[in-house]
């Protein structure tokens, strides 16, 4: 919340990392945020842009490869829309997620922030199937995992895709500018700005 006006925290409908899930809640009820579950389909006006949940599914449970894969599998995913463009707000959603909404469908995206920091664990056809020409990885440098995954940046650099890294160029906005979106890195590069794609 540091430097940042909350009004409203939207989190998942399930009882997943539930000591985490009670820590969260009893700080937002502290600082008097409400506290919103996820329904699919369920949208939001802010002044220009419309956010719209479209996962998790209230009807399916998450699946994953153990407890850490479920948790992050039952991550909220939002698309924006807005004048300039849209984007796909990915959480930590898995394979098994990922596979789940390219079953359903989804709306594509101009900007994808890239589920759980860049990992290996990708369905292979979700990033074509965002349309996405920006990928955004929120990811710590030199962290102990690896992230982002050497097959996921080569699986987006196949696509196309211009990727920008928190760790590289540290915090990252995407403004509208010239008709369409661009990315600024705001950290360590001090590159201005450039629109994704063509």
């Amino acid at each position: 919340f540091r430097g940042r006006g909350v009004g409203a925290v939207v989190v998942t409908p399930y009882g997943v990392a539930e000591r985490e899930s009670a820590r969260l809640s009893g700080d937002l009820a502290r600082r008097r945020v409400v506290e919103w579950a996820a329904r699919p389909g369920a949208s939001w006006r802010f002044g220009p842009s419309e956010l719209t949940i479209i996962a998790p599914q209230a009807e399916t449970s998450p699946e994953g490869r153990g407890e850490g894969a479920v948790v992050n599998n039952a991550s909220v995913v939002v698309h924006v829309r807005w004048a300039a463009g849209t984007a796909l707000l990915s959480g930590d959603i898995e394979t098994e997620a990922q596979a789940e909404l390219l079953r359903r469908g989804f709306p594509p995206a101009d900007i994808l922030k890239v589920p759980h920091h860049g990992s290996a664990g990708h369905d292979p056809g979700f990033f074509a199937a965002t349309g996405a020409r920006a990928a955004l990885i929120s990811v710590g440098a030199d962290n102990d995992y690896g992230h982002p995954a050497p097959s996921t940046l080569a699986r987006l650099n196949r696509l196309g895709v211009r990727v920008y890294r928190t760790d590289l160029s540290g915090a990252l906005a995407v403004v509208a500018r010239g008709g369409g979106l661009a990315v600024i890195p705001r950290g360590r590069s001090g590159r201005t700005g450039d629109r994704p794609g063509p």
